[in-house]
């Protein structure tokens, strides 16, 4: 048996894990915890960490590929939280954005929200925050969404956020399973091609 918890106080650190990977061309790399259990839904992972038959933390997350694979525009991670009953959420951005002006989130060119840059590092600036109910409903019911941030002396840039199999990989984080499969996979998504090209967004 199986319990899964929320991942709140370190969901950063297996984020900023993958971070170091790529964004931003880190140079080095710290050592971070490897997933227990690993399960692909279309393009998200549900990733677990801790022993099967303890408890464990689960995580969402997406990696957005550009430059053919070779570097990482974005990371989203997205876990349960238990205090607020709601998706608490870790986007990392790319650098050199304009922190000021934070980041819109759409889904399927609906109603944009509006989140914070909390804080950058080395590797990339990252958006923290819970995401209200009638955007997680949004984003299950969904097909694409989008992220638009702004890059002083380009303007607005967009970076696509694939829903395909948000909605079931969603379930089992508010809905846990008593058992879990470990199916490795790689559901990283590329866009074509190379870095994003800053235009020109819509204001709501």
């Amino acid at each position: 048996m199986m319990a899964t918890t929320a991942l709140r106080a370190s969901l950063p650190l297996f984020l900023l894990g993958l971070l170091a990977s790529g964004v931003a061309g880190a140079q080095e790399t710290a050592q971070f915890a490897e997933p227990q259990s690993r399960q692909a839904y279309g393009d998200w992972l549900l990733e677990c960490f801790g022993k099967p038959d303890e408890t464990q933390s689960c995580q969402l997350y997406q990696r957005m590929l550009v430059n053919q694979g070779q570097a990482i525009a974005m990371v989203t991670a997205l876990a349960f939280d238990a205090e607020s009953g709601k998706a608490r959420a870790q986007i990392a951005l790319p650098l050199g954005i304009d922190l000021s002006r934070g980041a819109r989130f759409v889904v399927d060119q609906g109603d944009a929200y509006y989140f914070p840059i909390s804080r950058c590092t080395f590797q990339g600036c990252l958006l923290e925050s819970l995401f209200p109910d009638e955007l997680t409903e949004h984003m299950r019911k969904g097909t694409n969404a989008s992220i638009m941030v702004v890059s002083p002396g380009q303007g607005d840039f967009t970076i696509p956020l694939s829903l395909n199999g948000f909605a079931p990989a969603y379930a089992e984080i508010f809905n846990p399973p008593a058992t879990a499969s470990a199916q490795p996979s790689t559901p990283d998504r590329q866009t074509t091609g190379s870095t994003p090209t800053p235009r020109p967004g819509t204001t709501r």
